[in-house]
């Protein structure tokens, strides 16, 4: 999006693997392109378990510790369920419905681009 934001599309199934890839990507990537904000768009993710939430708690933790303020977006109500019986607290990262809303958030709007010849 920015040199120092960047968005983070969780997409399908997340289970311990994919946590744990998770964590060590995310983390390499933010330090090494020196990100102070990352958005993590959850709208893909159908459902996560009690590990996975973890492991997300985890990441965000860890992002927090090197600087990365986390947005979250796109949080299912069932995943949002699984966080409070985990007693996860979320109370310093942001959260928004979308990722438009997050970028207007931190003071960016996304630009329209109509291509030629689409009805898009």
């Amino acid at each position: 999006m920015t040199s120092k934001i960047a968005v983070c599309p969780l997409i399908g199934t997340i289970d311990e693997k994919r946590g744990q890839l998770l964590m060590v990507q995310t983390l390499n990537v933010c330090k090494e392109r020196k990100l102070s904000k990352l958005i993590f768009d959850m709208s893909g993710v159908p459902d996560i378990d009690d590990i996975v939430a973890s492991y997300i708690n985890s990441v965000i933790q860890s992002l927090s510790l090197i600087g990365v303020h986390i947005t979250l977006t796109g949080v299912r109500s069932n995943i949002a369920m699984t966080v409070v019986q985990q007693g996860i607290n979320f109370q310093h990262v942001h959260i928004a419905p979308n990722v438009p809303q997050a970028l207007e958030g931190y003071g960016l709007k996304l630009k329209e681009t109509k291509i030629r010849g689409s009805n898009l």
